[in-house]
């Protein structure tokens, strides 16, 4: 353990370990968060906070679909790391912001300091974000084929989609 040590303890090699991390720890904050509501709330649920906060409730189930979602866009594109970098940086934004909403429905004054210190942080990413899309689009080849690949998916499904509608309509005949 001379000279370097271990290095594994203090920091991590690989910025997709540190992101893993930090998702844990917003899947926890998110976790946590809904089990205070259901423990503050079980005694009478017709006072749940809720129903108080319908506007908050559907941003807040927004913010939890693009979480999942792009969690699971970036374990399925983990070989492309332009993707995944966005797909992370999108669930986290995603993620904390629901974290966010949920102790706004718990505790308004904490929700909105919270939220008052996400906003930079949210629009710092999202420069470094279209910075980083711009830069691709700038480079050619790798953004363009994923997005052309993407293009033919889509086409190939739809033709598929339309062959099958149109045996459905015109069913072959055996010949007498």
């Amino acid at each position: 353990m001379e000279g370097g040590g271990d290095r594994s303890i203090t920091r991590l090699e690989n910025p997709f370990d540190f992101m893993t991390v930090i998702h844990a720890a917003v899947f926890f904050l998110i976790s946590t968060l809904l089990g205070v509501h259901d423990m503050m709330y079980k005694s009478n649920p017709a006072s749940s906070a809720f129903k108080a906060h319908d506007e908050t409730v559907v941003v807040l189930m927004i913010a939890l679909v693009i979480y999942f979602v792009a969690g699971i866009a970036t374990a399925i594109n983990s070989h492309r790391r332009e993707s995944t970098v966005l797909y992370t940086k999108a669930a986290l934004l995603s993620g904390t912001l629901a974290s966010i909403l949920l102790l706004q429905i718990l505790n308004p004054l904490l929700g909105w300091l919270a939220f008052g210190l996400w906003i930079p942080y949210a629009i710092y990413v999202a420069f470094k974000v279209l910075h980083t899309l711009l830069r691709q689009l700038q480079q050619g080849p790798p953004f363009l084929e994923v997005v052309n690949d993407f293009w033919i998916q889509i086409r190939q499904f739809l033709a598929n989609i339309q062959g099958q509608e149109t045996e459905q309509q015109n069913p072959a005949r055996p010949c007498v």
